[in-house]
């Protein structure tokens, strides 16, 4: 590994949450960097509890062929090699040391919305470490249905009394009310009220629909018991439930309730076609409009969903990794992301979050205290990373794309002056040739069409500036 194959941040402290914010063109290996991280991080956590509940990855090939890397818990320095062999070496503050005794994060999460991210699949039942927050529904599938059920699923399983002042940050940030409804169709309402009087039908109706659909074969499924049977007819028991249409309502600012129960009843009813177009009904906070989720915008849903994710599965010193957050977002949005993403994730102390973008609007809201930038690039085969060591906040959107995502757009200011310098320079037969160099690396980083005049003006710049070394 070179020197600038290092991705490397400050070490991390304080309360709020550390951001490392990672942008290149595609196929830089920005995706590849990042898996690579979740499944190291995997591997160890496998290694430290082999009893824990783990869906061990399927694709260790994923791990880059030998991965160094050092991190930091609780005020000890972590150094950990994977060979090519997948043979892991430890040290925590320079001295060996087994995993059992070598602290780790305390949970990975991987937050997606596109419908053909890469990060490792995971069932949420069957993964107590790492937490696939995207939407796919199995490892190689996805369902037009799925944010909003998963939404549903992230909300009715929050601990409503330990995490209010989040959902109230993000129910105004989104001015939508707290008080929701969540709407079904019951299938067949005599069979419905047959089974939730009586926990032996429903381990009855399970078996059988499980033996039929492979896809049922989740964890919930597989130990399903007479007691999770009974938790699903209590989960619905009083709801009153009489029709075909139907709609149960929740109140998520009351932090003495307790919805787990009735998600969970949800769920098993619907996984087993008892019920089905499970969707979730939100209200307007400044015209009371009253709408379902599949009729939200793309934004809206994303934001709902991946915010629900980060307070339902966030812990304390855990790692979070984002891809593309910026995604279906008004430029409105993606200015406040990072502003909501602080106070969301305010009562999970030192958590870092390793997030892809390719967003101007999130790179100049980055403070220098509490986030870093690297620039992923790709010099022939090789990678190589620039760890931005000047802060971006309040930076212009021309600033921006020409010093950070090189790319020169017209009546580009900061362009225009790091030219005019360079051709100031030549004309004063400068000794300033470093200099002179950075800025000929800066433009040679920029794309040009071969008819454009300022293809000419760079490539004599190089001429001179090659020329004086």
């Amino acid at each position: 590994m070179t020197h600038d194959q290092v991705f490397k941040t400050q070490e991390i402290g304080g309360k709020a949450p550390f951001k490392s914010v990672i942008v290149g063109g595609n196929a830089t290996g920005k995706t590849r960097f990042i898996v690579s991280m979740i499944e190291a991080f995997r591997l160890l956590s496998e290694h430290k509890d082999p009893y824990r509940k783990n869906s061990k990855s399927k694709k260790r090939n994923l791990i880059a062929d030998a991965m160094e890397f050092s991190y930091y818990m609780n005020g000890d320095l972590v150094d950990c090699i994977i060979d090519e062999l997948g043979v892991v070496h430890l040290t925590v503050d320079g001295e060996e040391a087994l995993i059992h005794d070598t602290p780790l994060p305390t949970c990975v999460l991987a937050i997606s919305s596109t419908v053909n991210d890469k990060f490792p699949f995971s069932d949420s039942d069957e993964d107590e470490f790492y937490h696939y927050c995207g939407v796919r529904e199995t490892s190689n599938a996805s369902w037009t249905a799925t944010l909003s059920r998963r939404t549903i699923e992230n909300l009715l399983n929050i601990p409503l009394r330990n995490h209010q002042n989040s959902i109230q940050e993000l129910f105004s940030y989104l001015g939508i009310s707290t008080s929701l409804n969540v709407e079904f169709k019951v299938n067949k309402v005599k069979q419905f009220q047959e089974l939730v009087e009586n926990p032996t039908l429903i381990m009855e109706a399970v078996n059988e629909y499980a033996q039929k659909i492979s896809r049922m074969q989740v964890e919930m499924f597989r130990n399903f018991s007479l007691e999770n049977a009974r938790r699903a007819c209590y989960g619905l028991c009083m709801s009153n439930i009489t029709g075909r249409n139907n709609s149960i309502s929740f109140d998520l600012s009351d932090t003495n309730a307790e919805y787990s129960d009735v998600y969970y009843a949800i769920n098993v009813f619907r996984r087993i076609g008892v019920i089905a177009d499970v969707d979730l009904r939100v209200i307007k906070l400044d015209s009371g409009e009253s709408y379902g989720f599949s009729n939200s915008s793309s934004g809206e849903a994303q934001l709902l969903y991946t915010f629900s994710s980060l307070i339902r599965h966030a812990k304390n010193n855990c790692l979070i990794f984002i891809d593309e957050p910026e995604l279906s977002l008004h430029p409105t949005w993606q200015i406040k992301y990072i502003s909501l993403l602080k106070r969301a994730l305010a009562s999970f102390p030192g958590c870092h979050i390793i997030m892809a973008t390719h967003s101007h609007f999130i790179i100049s809201d980055l403070d220098s205290e509490s986030s870093s930038l690297h620039i992923f690039e790709k010099k022939g085969t090789a990678l190589h990373i620039r760890n931005v060591e000047y802060s971006t906040y309040a930076w212009s959107a021309d600033n921006i794309l020409y010093d950070v995502f090189d790319v020169r757009n017209v009546g580009n200011l900061a362009f225009e002056n790091d030219l005019a310098e360079a051709l100031s320079l030549i004309a004063q037969k400068t000794s300033d040739t470093q200099r002179l160099h950075q800025l000929k690396e800066k433009f040679e980083r920029l794309t040009f069409n071969e008819s454009d005049p300022l293809k000419k003006v760079i490539s004599s710049i190089a001429e001179f500036v090659d020329a004086a070394h």
